[in-house]
């Protein structure tokens, strides 16, 4: 939506708006961005991060020391990354006759008041969704990947998952190693996009596994905790969320966010500057004093609005603007995802026909 002629676009920003979307975003579960890519606040809206050659750590170094023999000195090398915190924005508009008819409707001013804010909120979410999906299942932002193929299988791929013969449970357990073996960290994240996940409960070998555990009356299941078990992975995500690529007044056209390629990696469980991971997003949280993103002017930053910073780098403007005479709601997000351990993760692409 263009930005209405005449609003007051240096004033607005609401703590209860704001509070009130960050309070929300925990309910769209069906985005799982934030679990693939866990979020970090940041002060400034530029700025660099480590990225450790974990084969440092494990290099065995120590040594026996003699009487008056000075320790070994050893070390390990650190690269840096840099990141640079997006703007990102979308407006919906309300009238006084909006807010009757809704009054009419047995609802209530605020009800349409946080109707608009979730809806701005949900953009938002979507948003950072769609840009971590693109990113995660790129497979040259990953040092590891490998491509499913109906049969004959070469060292760099596997046989697909939906095929007879495919073996998804050796396949991962084998990829789990490659990992470890290259950066020293178990991964402890999957990905199984609802696609993937519906094929899995047919496959041959999986089914093979659990046949003898169920009953006529309770039969065998191939639940979340099953795969977790098989899979030798604490953590499964399957997301099931959906986007509309119509444009607006087209009939809607719905399609995955997430498509067909399943992602392995090691997630931080406390994510930080300093701690590996294999991917970040980086949040603007709202002080002015280290800086603007880009497209800010100075003393219009949100921080100006008096109220707590926000962690996940979204804020919440209203304003009013006279012609035509309307109330604006609208969010800005101030985030951006990084790959900052390409060695941390892994694609398989074409994991089913």
């Amino acid at each position: 939506m263009p930005m209405p002629e005449g609003a007051a676009l240096n004033q607005g920003f609401s703590p209860i708006l704001t509070s009130f979307a960050l309070n929300y975003i925990p309910k769209l579960t069906q985005f799982i961005a934030k679990s693939i890519f866990p979020n970090v606040p940041v002060a400034s809206p530029s700025g660099a991060f480590n990225i450790w050659k974990q084969g440092d750590f494990y290099r065995r170094t120590m040594k026996k020391l003699g009487n008056y023999e000075a320790s070994p000195i050893g070390g390990f090398s650190t690269g840096k990354g840099t990141y640079t915190v997006g703007k990102y924005g979308i407006a919906t508009m309300y009238t006084a006759q909006d807010l009757a008819e809704a009054r009419r409707g047995g609802t209530s001013d605020q009800f349409l008041i946080n109707a608009k804010t979730q809806y701005v909120t949900t953009q938002g979410v979507l948003e950072l969704e769609l840009q971590t999906a693109s990113l995660v299942q790129t497979s040259g932002n990953w040092t590891t990947t490998r491509a499913g193929v109906t049969s004959s299988p070469s060292g760099s791929q596997f046989i697909q998952w939906d095929q007879a013969a495919s073996q998804p449970i050796d396949d991962i357990i084998a990829y789990i190693e490659i990992l470890r073996l290259l950066t020293g960290f178990k991964p402890n994240t999957m990905i199984l996009p609802i696609q993937v996940m519906n094929m899995l409960r047919k496959n041959p070998q999986i089914i093979s596994r659990i046949t003898y555990g169920g009953t006529m009356a309770e039969p065998t299941q191939i639940s979340m905790q099953v795969l977790k078990d098989l899979f030798l992975i604490d953590n499964i995500l399957v997301p099931e969320g959906v986007y509309n690529t119509a444009a607006e007044g087209q009939t809607d056209a719905l399609t995955y966010i997430w498509g067909k390629t399943v992602w392995l990696g090691y997630v931080a469980s406390a994510p930080s500057m300093t701690e590996p991971s294999a991917g970040y997003h980086y949040s603007w949280v709202g002080d002015t004093t280290q800086g603007l993103p880009q497209g800010v002017a100075a003393g219009v930053g949100p921080a100006d609005f008096g109220s707590i910073m926000s962690p996940e780098g979204l804020f919440i403007r209203y304003y009013q603007q006279n012609r035509p005479n309307a109330q604006f709601i609208e969010s800005e997000l101030f985030t951006t995802p990084n790959v900052v351990g390409a060695d941390l993760g892994m694609t398989l692409t074409a994991v089913i026909a």
